[in-house]
């Protein structure tokens, strides 16, 4: 069945370059034996110029006619006018704004949309500073020279609009070009004249066109095979712009108030993996990298060094000139560590906007928050992983019992992961079966080393340098014992405490911890509040540093303390195992399997000679964090080379959008139920009865 006529209407105003070319377009793009154009003046400031120079150009042309107002009747009424009493054909109807220009196909394309199905019901094409059918309508954050403008974007669009499904289904087509069934105009009518706006102006009329057809079970649609190249507007300024806009808006939302959620979802969850990273696909030419430390808090402990001291390596790295970087961290820890000192970019995390060819996430991915930020924004990732207690341990994870399907879906999507040791990527594929040969195939294992002046600065009043007293006499009197963890119980800190409850030799162990008190040969420290001195001159004044931990990715206490000439008794554990060996501290470390026999192997390394001088000859010898973060940085800029894998992508993206799509819809239906709750009578019933009651309890309270 051959498609339907289409009459094409341009409402006539000023600016008579953008209307020529508009013409122009229609008469290389059109087959004016099937479709018809209709062209109104609507007698702008320079009508009769306007109209000498339309109808030169037109002069001719078949199936074009030229028609002027009587006044200005502004474009809602116009249009009105021109597809109500000027066109008495049965046509459907394209609404083309003067500055648009059709390009070959676009015609023929929508109008293939608009027939696919009965219930299509209006379609718009792709351009260039059109709402929500701008193409690309997600930009890198980096400097675009040719932001909006219609010929840099067609470029990308022709690398990409392939790759897109052929349409969009979406809360409404945008009004610059819109391709029209003339029978839902005869049954819904077309622009409501209480849109109407004096000389060219117009905003919201098209949204309530769609949103009323919509009410009848019609679809609005963005055809992503067509493109129109917008020119600009030649009406109002943009004060008196955002003036109409606020008035019109205002009666349009006062009939749906759905509108704003609507598009937000579209926006969300409305658009394909290939259309969220078109520029990434499409060109090379300026690369963008977003480094999430979502996990960064105010505690001073490894993780913060850690990440601390890779953007430290990264403010001293000579990157690639058409590379950009931008840092995403919680709005308070941008102030807490004054992140702006790095001299890159920096935002809060919930301000972070466009596409990123790759991101590095400093810690492993484990909210869900995080997961979706990621797979909205980077077109790769590289994801650093610590270890699996979050998951392994059941009381940490019925905390969030989402956490380990959201540690695998950060893992399985990962086009890179840098575990911080053999342990910690091979204990990942034991806890996921499946991701087994993934990990292999993409993990990469990189030790850290000794946190020592990890960031290179101090942070002056954010950690506290001062010691409690207990602890100062404690430094005072000479040989000590440190117990290093935190108040994890996996960190077994009470227990080894206790263990060390016989000697004589004070103690200083870091917790809090639950039920373990100071006593006169014992002082808690509370972990991750004590700057880099602080720590310091506990570590480096102990006669032995104890390191309990029976579950650990790396365990930074053993490069600290050998990094400060301390010997150190570790849990006996395959991970420790792998980091002394690696750091060749074998004869600094001796190791425990027992706790009741703690006491012993301490009361030994106290007194062994030999282990206190391989200690002492390795102060200020051990590695520090920069080959971790120079290997992590290397291995993105490494990604930025490969060439994109745009089924993975895609695969990544829709999965996790249909995962975050439940999330939002469970807590959308939790809302409308209270809401509902709220509003119900047997509720407003009974909080009446309560207001009622109240006084009468208080009065037995008295009793």
């Amino acid at each position: 069945m051959p498609a339907r006529p289409v009459t094409i209407v341009v409402h006539v105003y000023e600016g008579w370059s953008s209307l020529e070319r508009c013409i122009m377009s229609i008469l290389e793009n059109v087959d004016l034996s099937i479709h018809s154009v209709l062209l109104v003046n609507d007698c702008g400031p320079r009508a009769d110029d306007i109209e000498a120079r339309v109808l030169e150009a037109i002069a001719g042309a078949p199936s074009i006619a030229y028609h002027r107002n009587v006044r200005n009747l502004g474009f809602v009424r116009t249009c009105n006018r021109a597809v109500y009493e000027i066109d008495t054909s049965d046509n459907d109807v394209l609404l083309l704004n003067s500055d648009a220009a059709l390009t070959p196909g676009a015609l023929n394309e929508l109008v293939s949309v608009l027939n696919a199905a009965e219930h299509h019901g209006a379609v718009c094409p792709r351009g260039n500073r059109a709402g929500i059918a701008s193409f690309p309508y997600f930009h890198r954050p980096t400097a675009w020279p040719n932001d909006g403008q219609a010929e840099s974007e067609l470029q990308v669009f022709d690398a990409v609009s392939d790759l897109l499904p052929r349409w969009y289904l979406s809360p409404v087509a945008v009004g610059f070009c819109i391709l029209l069934r003339r029978s839902l105009i005869n049954n819904y009518g077309l622009f409501d004249p209480i849109y109407a706006l004096e000389f060219g102006d117009r905003y919201g009329e098209d949204d309530d066109l769609c949103m009323r057809i919509n009410a009848a079970g019609f679809s609005s649609l963005i055809a992503n095979r067509a493109f129109v190249a917008r020119a600009g507007s030649a009406t109002s300024t943009e004060a008196v712009k955002n003036e109409l806009e606020a008035r019109n808006r205002a009666t349009l939302l006062s009939r749906y108030p759905f509108y704003v959620d609507a598009v937000n979802t579209f926006v969300t969850f409305g658009y394909s993996a290939p259309e969220v990273f078109a520029e990434i696909i499409a060109t090379q030419d300026h690369m963008s990298i977003l480094v999430d430390i979502r996990h960064l808090s105010h505690a001073h402990n490894g993780s913060t060094r850690y990440a601390l001291s890779f953007l430290k390596t990264l403010s001293r790295a000579t990157l690639p000139k058409n590379v950009s970087v931008t840092i995403a961290a919680p709005a308070e820890a941008i102030v807490f560590f004054d992140l702006q000192r790095y001299g890159m970019t920096v935002l809060p995390y919930q301000d972070v906007t466009g596409a990123f060819d790759v991101g590095i996430a400093l810690a492993p991915v484990n909210s869900l928050t995080q997961l979706m930020h990621l797979n909205d924004h980077c077109a790769r990732w590289v994801v650093s992983h610590f270890d699996m207690i979050q998951a392994r341990a059941w009381n940490l994870m019925l905390r969030n019992p989402t956490l380990p399907m959201i540690v695998e879906q950060g893992l399985a999507h990962a086009d890179r992961v840098v575990a911080l040791s053999d342990f910690a990527l091979k204990d990942a594929a034991a806890y996921y079966p499946p991701l087994s040969s993934k990990l292999t195939s993409r993990g990469e294992s990189v030790h850290l080393g000794s946190t020592r002046d990890a960031t290179g600065d101090r942070f002056g009043g954010a950690f506290r340098d001062h010691l409690p007293l207990r602890i100062e006499s404690i430094l005072d009197g000479g040989s000590y014992i440190v117990v290093l963890g935190n108040s994890f119980p996996h960190k077994q800190v009470a227990l080894a405490a206790r263990a060390l409850e016989s000697l004589e030799t004070p103690v200083i162990a870091f917790g809090p911890i639950e039920g373990l008190s100071e006593t006169p040969a014992r002082a808690i420290a509370t972990s991750g509040t004590l700057s880099d001195s602080a720590m310091g001159r506990i570590i480096e004044g102990a006669a032995l540093v104890i390191f309990p931990s029976a579950y650990e990715g790396y365990g930074l206490p053993v490069p600290d303390s050998l990094d400060c000439g301390v010997p150190v008794v570790a849990f006996d554990t395959v991970v420790s195992r792998e980091v002394v060996k690696e750091l060749g501290g074998q004869d600094a470390v001796r190791f425990f399997t027992r706790f009741d026999e703690l006491a012993a192997v301490a009361t030994e390394a106290l007194g062994d000679v030999a282990l206190h001088e391989a200690a002492a000859a390795m102060l200020g010898t051990v590695r520090g964090l920069d080959p971790y973060a120079e290997r992590l940085l290397e291995i993105a800029l490494e990604q930025l080379k490969e060439p994109l894998d745009v089924a993975r992508l895609t695969e990544r993206y829709e999965s996790i959008k249909r995962m975050q799509r439940l999330v939002s819809l469970h807590h959308d239906n939790f809302e409308y139920m209270w809401r509902e709750t709220l509003e119900s009578e047997s509720f407003k019933i009974g909080h009446r009865i309560v207001k009622m009651i109240k006084p009468v309890s208080r009065l037995f309270r008295r009793r």
